[in-house]
C-alpha cells in the first residue's frame, strides 16, 4: 500500500477503465496488437534508456541518431541485401552512440546532458543533409515488414521483439557483473572506482547498448511504413526517459 508506484497504477487502470467503457473496440485483440506494434520502438528504446539513467546520465540524441541510422536501411536499394543492411542498421546505432556520446561522457568525463543535445543536432542535421529533407522509399521493404507486421502463431514479431529485449536486459542488469556495475556507478561513480570498476568502460557500454536499441527500433519504425524519413525520430528521447521514469 504504500508503494509509491501505486498512484500510478491506480491511474493506469481508470484510463484503461474509460476507454474500455467509452469505446467498446479499445480492448480487442486487434486494438491491442496495433498498439503493441506502434509503440514497438519505443519499448525498445527505453529499455536500453533506463542503462543511461542507472548510470547518472541521460541521452538526447536517441531520436537523432534512430533517424540517421534508418538511412541504412535505403543502401538495399543499391543491391545490399536487406538481411545485411538490419545488421548495419543496428551496428552503426551501437558505433555511433558510443563514439559520439560515450567516449566524451566516459572518458572526457563531459556532461551527458550538453554532449548528446548537441550529438542530437548534429545527427538530425546529417540526416537532413543527406535525405534533403525528403522521405526515403526502401524499394524492397520485405524484411522490415516482416519485423513490424508479421505474427508468429497469434503473436506480432514485433511484440516478440520487445519481449526478447525486456529479458536480455532484466537478466542482464540482474545477473550479470555489467549490471551490477551499472548499478555502482550510477548510485557512486567515486565509490565504483575505488571498488576497480572501469567508470568509463560501463558508460560507454551504456551508450553503445542504446545505440544498438536505436538500431532496431529505426527497423521497427521504417517496417511499418516501408520508408526513411530524416524527421522519424523527433521527440522519441523525452519520450524515452518519460516512459523510463513512469515505469519507475
Amino acid at each position: 500500500r504504500r508503494h509509491p508506484l501505486l498512484p500510478l497504477v491506480c491511474l493506469w487502470i481508470a484510463a484503461i477503465a474509460y476507454f474500455a467503457i467509452a469505446e467498446d473496440r479499445f480492448l480487442r485483440e486487434q486494438n491491442i496488437t496495433s498498439m503493441l506494434e506502434q509503440n514497438a520502438s519505443l519499448f525498445v528504446v527505453s529499455m536500453a534508456a533506463t542503462l543511461i539513467l542507472l548510470t547518472g546520465a541521460v541521452d538526447l540524441s536517441v531520436g537523432g541518431m534512430l533517424a540517421l541510422v534508418g538511412l541504412v536501411l535505403t543502401t538495399g536499394n543499391s543491391g545490399l541485401p536487406p538481411w545485411l543492411a538490419c545488421v548495419l542498421t543496428v551496428l552503426a546505432g551501437g558505433a555511433l552512440s558510443a563514439a559520439f556520446n560515450g567516449l566524451p561522457v566516459g572518458l572526457a568525463n563531459m556532461n551527458p546532458f550538453v554532449v548528446t543535445l548537441g550529438t542530437a543536432a548534429v545527427f538530425f542535421g546529417v540526416a537532413n543533409i543527406l535525405t534533403d529533407a525528403n522521405t526515403q522509399v526502401i524499394e524492397d521493404p520485405a524484411l522490415i515488414n516482416a519485423l513490424a507486421s508479421n505474427t508468429v502463431g497469434p503473436f506480432p514479431v514485433a511484440v516478440l521483439v520487445m519481449v526478447a529485449v525486456l529479458a536480455a536486459f532484466w537478466w542482464m542488469l540482474r545477473y550479470s557483473y555489467l549490471g551490477r556495475n551499472i548499478y555502482a556507478v550510477g548510485g557512486n561513480p567515486d565509490a565504483a572506482t575505488l571498488a576497480g570498476i572501469s567508470v568509463a568502460t560501463v558508460r560507454i557500454i551504456a551508450f553503445a547498448l542504446l545505440g544498438l536499441s536505436a538500431g532496431l527500433a529505426a527497423i521497427l519504425e521504417a517496417g511499418q511504413l516501408s520508408s526513411v524519413a530524416p524527421t522519424s525520430g523527433v521527440g522519441l528521447e523525452l519520450q524515452a526517459v518519460a516512459a523510463v521514469l513512469l515505469g519507475g
